[in-house]
């Protein structure tokens, strides 16, 4: 018990160091434009992750740990009270040493409160408190979609749960859902190359070592909820693969659960696991080491991202010129954090978002950004009818050019049709 805690204590340190040195990926500052103006659901996801960021933004303002605070203080409860509720010490070394960890769970997603939510409800019905683990599970609706598979786990033991959960996630459920049936849930075309792509992602997120100590664990482990929680993940997220392409962030619980399964091996499967922690450690201080200074020579570094955002963001907020258009949610979403200036996407550019509903009419003249590329059509050709020579900004992590842009004046809207 106390070595979790020291572990559970460190470890949360550590985050929060991060939380406030790194800046925020893109879609944290997507969510954090939901955070501005609370609703019930939002384009993307229920509401959950936006409630989570204005409380952490309230105590600690519009910085990059008043993002992630509230997130981060959530996981340290939940993985408090899986330490309480059975001595899972050895669990917390695993967890905290797999790879897909260290860096993601620093991050305000609503994975964070999907993940956290579901310990807690989990734990909640281990213990027999089916009232407050239906209560815990609708949190977890609130977040994200998934939690529909840790309602149906629930209510394999008591439907009672299961539709206190149901009846409790609805308002946030109901907007997020009508909007996905509305805009069509296929991601591209799915086959057995697109399961294989979700199956190894898990295995990414885990480490080979102990993703193969899960397999173990999926044949030997005791059908308990966990067990249950995760095959269902797999099941559902693989299973649809074969017929629209997913995300390999989908499988997170199956991964919770593969970790919570892991630490409770035994003989030579819990060596497996436990060589898998000890590499996966050693992998997740490299991947920390290089996210605050790289040294690492990636072509596409992954964790370039946490580097752009104050780039692009303060040199287009210093036009003072608002709202500011952007042919991506993206560089929509820096520019209102950093650049503290308005901002919104260009109709019909760019991948549909939250902006494409809140948008207002557009202005007479403006600035507009896109990513650099070849080619000479911009994204508000055919709404404006001037446009200056684009000025280039470059983001640079070390030696290296990570992201280029073109930023340019426009005047002259003319709101016809494109």
């Amino acid at each position: 018990m106390r070595t979790g805690l020291a572990v559970l204590a460190v470890a949360t340190a550590l985050r929060l160091v991060l939380a406030a040195r790194l800046g925020l990926a893109a879609d944290e500052a997507y969510y954090w434009t939901w955070s501005e103006d609370l609703a019930l659901a939002y384009y993307d996801h229920p509401a959950g992750v936006a409630g989570l960021i204005r409380a952490g933004t309230t105590v600690l303002g519009d910085t990059e740990l008043g993002v992630r605070a509230g997130g981060l203080i959530l996981q340290a409860v939940a993985l408090g009270v899986l330490l309480w509720h059975h001595d899972w010490s050895r669990g917390l070394l695993l967890l905290f040493a797999v790879p897909a960890v260290v860096i993601p769970a620093v991050l305000a997603t609503p994975d964070v409160g999907l993940l956290s939510f579901w310990i807690l409800a989990i734990v909640a019905a281990e213990r027999e408190r089916w009232l407050l683990a239906g209560v815990l599970a609708a949190a977890a609706l609130w977040f994200k979609l998934p939690a529909l598979i840790l309602i149906g786990v629930l209510a394999m033991r008591s439907w009672r749960t299961g539709l206190l959960a149901l009846a409790l996630g609805a308002p946030s459920l109901a907007g997020h859902a009508l909007f996905q049936l509305d805009h069509g849930l296929g991601r591209g075309n799915g086959g057995l190359g697109p399961m294989a792509e979700f199956i190894g992602a898990q295995a990414g997120f885990l480490g080979p070592l102990l993703f193969i100590a899960s397999a173990a664990w999926l044949v030997k482990g005791p059908r308990d909820r966990w067990w249950w929680s995760g095959v269902a993940t797999l099941v559902a997220f693989g299973g649809a693969a074969l017929f629209s392409r997913g995300e390999g962030n989908w499988g997170l619980p199956f991964c919770l659960a593969a970790v919570v399964g892991c630490s409770r091996l035994q003989c030579r499967w819990a060596r497996v696991a436990e060589w898998g922690g000890w590499t996966g450690g050693l992998l997740s201080v490299g991947a920390l080491v290089h996210a605050v200074s790289p040294w690492l020579p990636l072509e596409r570094d992954p964790l370039d991202q946490l580097h752009q955002g104050r780039v692009i963001g303060e040199a287009v907020g210093a036009w003072g010129v608002e709202p500011v258009l952007a042919e991506r949610y993206q560089e929509a979403s820096w520019v209102r954090f950093y650049g503290e200036v308005d901002a919104t996407t260009v109709p019909g550019a760019g991948r549909a978002s939250q902006f494409d509903l809140d948008r207002d009419a557009l202005p007479e003249a403006t600035v507009v950004v896109r990513p650099r590329r070849s080619g000479d059509a911009w994204p508000t050709d055919g709404l404006y009818t001037e446009r200056s020579g684009a000025h280039e900004v470059h983001a640079r992590r070390g030696d290296r050019v990570t992201a280029s842009w073109q930023v340019a004046e426009v005047e002259g809207y003319d709101p016809r049709p494109r």
